[in-house]
This record gives C-alpha cells, sequence and structure tokens, in this order.
C-alpha cells in the first residue's frame, strides 16, 4: 500500500525553521514506512579519492538531524571504505514533496557486540535475511543460498556536521 505523503504549503512556512521541522518529521516517518520516499537514502562514499555512491534503508534518525543510522553487510565494500575515510554524504529525495535533504559528516561503524545484536533482534526477518547469502555484496552469483545472516550484519552510525536544513 502505498504512502500517502504530507505536503508542505506556502502557508506552513513562516521561517527556516519551520522547513526544518517539517523535513524532519518526514526523514523520521521515512525510518519507519517502507514506501515513504525518505525510507532509501543515497550514500555516498570514497575510495582512493573516488566517490562511491549506493542506495541505503535509513534506519533511523534522531530529533536534530545530527545522527543516522543504516545497517550494512560487514563484507561490503563500504565497510572498507568507512575504515579508510569516514567522510560521508547522503541524499534523501522526494519528487512528490519536491524535497531535498542532503547531509555531509562522519561516519562511525559499530563493533559493540550488545549493540549490533539489539539493531538485529529488533529487525524484521525480512530485513536479517538481506545478510544471509554466503557471496559478499557486489559479488557474481553463482547461486543462491543461504548462511547464518547474524554473522554478517553491520550497523554504521552518521554524525552530520552540515545539512542543507540549518
Amino acid at each position: 500500500m502505498a504512502h500517502s505523503l504530507n505536503l508542505l504549503t506556502s502557508d506552513q512556512l513562516s521561517s527556516p525553521d519551520d522547513l526544518f521541522q517539517f523535513a524532519l518529521a518526514e526523514l523520521q516517518l521515512g525510518v519507519k514506512k517502507s514506501a515513504h520516499p525518505f525510507h532509501l537514502v543515497s550514500f555516498s562514499t570514497c575510495a582512493n579519492n573516488i566517490p562511491d555512491v549506493r542506495t541505503v534503508v535509513s534506519r533511523g534518525i534522531n530529533e536534530h538531524l545530527s545522527h543516522v543510522r543504516i545497517h550494512s553487510d560487514n563484507r561490503s565494500q563500504k565497510i572498507n571504505q568507512l575504515q579508510s575515510n569516514k567522510n560521508v554524504a547522503l541524499l534523501y529525495y522526494s519528487v512528490q514533496q519536491k524535497l531535498q535533504v542532503r547531509l555531509h559528516g562522519s561516519a562511525h561503524v559499530v563493533s559493540h557486540e550488545d549493540t549490533l545484536s539489539n539493531h538485529f533482534n529488533f529487525s524484521s526477518l525480512h530485513s536479517n535475511l538481506c545478510y544471509a547469502f554466503p557471496i559478499a555484496p557486489g559479488s557474481p552469483i553463482q547461486q543462491q543460498t543461504k548462511e547464518a545472516a547474524y554473522d554478517n550484519i553491520n550497523v554504521s552510525t552518521f554524525d552530520a556536521f552540515e545539512s542543507d536544513a540549518r
């Protein structure tokens, strides 16, 4: 079922903070609603001074738009890239709302076992199955088989130091 989007009208904007609060509410809604355009975010890392961008699922965002969470496969190139260069950019865009939010910041690969376990256990079975294949992301697939998903999940957090919103 498609998600009904909130549309912002000019009479709702009396200050830049009104736009920030609207964007923040939509970003937080995108974490919860898979049909929302902010559920998916373009996530850019850098490898050997070459930008590398991919689409990831937004898994969490705080009320100050300063802390974002995504989940990744430990075997993905993005984890290696984050370990060598923590600078990242995220781009959320809603065609219907004509709203774009860009964030730049520093990523942190979470290694604390309790934190990883908590995020894994509170994710849906469907989400956890994304990490259950024996072949690393980006590798050619010869056949489809499964393995224990938990060994492959990784959580990365992101602290924004710049955004278009403020």
